[in-house]
């Protein structure tokens, strides 16, 4: 019994130290990780729409938190919305291959597949005529505590071109004014 005891707190130490030891990230790396995620995003989201047939209705990006209390990690994950492709998981995979990502899984929506240490996934919703496409970096955990700036948390728009919503208004509503008028 005492053995067992002297094997388990062997253990925690090599466990605290291993854990202890493990590198944490940056405010650089994860805008660097930002950085990266967007350009691929702005790259890849108008040439996978066009690869199945379909047209970007929106893309942003943000950081997403994951974890709990001191064991918080951060990856920046840009989105968008593509549809009227009438695309389907092959379409989607051949997408996704056109463009130099390794695709994973195939067989099943979201189809996933990774590039450059991104991951990429893209969920086929044929019930509506759209696929959600996602770019995420890695899972970076801050060192100290660190979060990123609060300017930089929430939506981002990528910049990419797409077209203006127009609200739906009920026949017989007053028009909502606008800033031309």
């Amino acid at each position: 019994m005492r053995a067992r005891g002297a094997v388990g707190a062997a253990l925690a130490v090599v466990a605290a130290a291993v854990l202890g030891s493990c590198a944490r990230a940056s405010l650089d790396d994860l805008a660097t990780s930002r950085d990266e995620v967007r350009a691929a995003a702005v790259e890849d989201v108008p040439a996978f729409a066009e690869a199945i047939g379909g047209e970007v209705r929106w893309a942003r990006g943000e950081y997403e938190q994951y974890g709990l209390k001191n064991d918080i990690a951060f990856a920046y994950e840009a989105e968008a919305l593509v549809d009227g492709s009438g695309a389907d998981l092959a379409d989607v995979a051949d997408a996704f291959a056109q463009l130099g990502w390794a695709v994973e899984d195939a067989d099943r929506s979201p189809v996933t597949a990774t590039r450059d240490g991104l991951r990429a996934s893209a969920s086929v919703r044929p019930d509506v005529d759209e696929v959600l496409l996602s770019v995420d970096g890695p899972r970076l955990r801050l060192a100290g505590g660190a979060r990123p700036a609060v300017e930089d948390r929430g939506q981002q728009e990528l910049g990419l071109p797409y077209p203006v919503f127009v609200p739906y208004e009920p026949p017989g509503a007053t028009p909502t004014p606008t800033a031309e008028g």
